[in-house]
């Protein structure tokens, strides 16, 4: 009815644009959403949605100059930057320089923007000394106080009431003692996490740890999608003894295989959140009172991804696996899980 009143009037032209690709009428939508870039240029949510049916239709390079377009627009267009990122993956070599440096300029925008729209960075993360033995067994080794710092964590040379270790000696207890405080007073030292693990100190006596590893995995996905048939894998295949699993599940609807996921995690005495209604930022807050290690994103640059919480760096290692063929860009995230089909071995990337 408004389209019929004003046949120029380029939210309706949109809206229907949107519906009609949805129900896969392509040449309707594309009709519907050109003569609403025409009759709007300046209308950034139509260039996007133009995008989105011409990358379906096959149109790659078309819908990257609408994704282009949508950011000339409006600039920092979250979607429209993330469909780009995902549209280079159609017509270029992932390998390529440009797709690298398109992805790794995104990423370092993107946490220095939404960190500070969302209420600035977390506080760092205390420490225990059994978190850093965390799911091994008889363990005698824990990271020196500076690699604590490298994760830009804060360790808890005090209040041990709750440590899940049993009480040892270290040898070099006073120099740890001493490099602590220098790390109490500069807890946000910004270096790759990874890097922590590589030193360590030898202790008295034998350790049993008995806190379990915890690794979440954040995923929109987890439905009758193609992402969740490769997670049902680790979901099932943790070692409960070693290894707590939390699911924090942002699926929009649920259905069978949500379900049979939900009882695999069950299973190993996992937990399972759904948090579809929570913002990034409180995601990020959930997960870090979860206290979780490794918290792994099964999303990347498609729909409905959570990479915002991921720029805020709530657990100390962090990890992208699966749903996407190339690296997000965030510096935040630590590890890409690939394989040879993906990443072939002789790749220049």
């Amino acid at each position: 009815r408004a389209i019929a009143i004003n046949p120029s009037f380029a939210q309706p032209l949109n809206n229907l644009g949107v519906v009609y690709t949805m129900q896969g009428q392509a040449r309707l939508a594309l009709e519907a959403l050109q003569r609403a870039v025409a009759s709007a240029p300046t209308y950034a949510v139509a260039h996007n949605n133009l995008g989105v049916l011409l990358r379906d239709t096959g149109d790659i390079p078309e819908a990257l100059e609408a994704y282009n377009e949508c950011a000339r627009q409006s600039p920092d267009h979250r979607n429209a930057e993330q469909n780009y990122l995902l549209g280079l993956n159609y017509v270029l070599p992932g390998e390529r320089t440009e797709v690298c440096a398109a992805h790794a300029d995104w990423g370092v925008r993107f946490v220095e923007t939404f960190v500070a729209q969302n209420g600035g960075p977390l506080p760092p993360r205390r420490l225990r000394e059994s978190d850093w033995r965390a799911g091994e067994r008889g363990a005698k080794a824990m990271l020196r106080s500076e690699s604590i710092r490298s994760f830009g964590l804060v360790d808890s040379d005090t209040d041990d009431s709750n440590s899940e270790t049993e009480d040892e000696s270290v040898d070099d207890d006073a120099e740890a003692k001493g490099e602590s405080n220098d790390a109490n007073t500069n807890p946000h030292t910004d270096t790759n996490g990874a890097d922590a693990l590589q030193k360590t100190v030898t202790k008295k006596g034998s350790a049993r740890t008995k806190r379990r590893l915890i690794v979440g995995y954040v995923t929109p996905d987890a439905y009758a999608h193609s992402v969740s048939y490769f997670a049902a894998a680790p979901l099932s295949h943790h070692d409960p003894s070693r290894v707590k699993v939390i699911v924090y599940s942002a699926t929009p609807r649920s259905d069978a295989q949500t379900q049979m996921l939900k009882d695999r995690v069950a299973a190993i005495d996992g937990t399972w959140r759904d948090v579809v209604n929570l913002s990034e930022r409180q995601l990020a807050d959930a997960v870090r009172a979860d206290a979780v290690d490794i918290l792994v994103e099964l999303t990347g640059h498609t729909a409905n991804n959570r990479l915002g919480t991921m720029a805020l760096k709530p657990a100390p290692v962090q990890v992208t696996w699966i749903g996407y063929p190339n690296s997000t860009g965030l510096p935040t995230i630590d590890y890409r899980v690939t394989d040879a089909v993906c990443d072939p071995v002789d790749t220049t990337q």
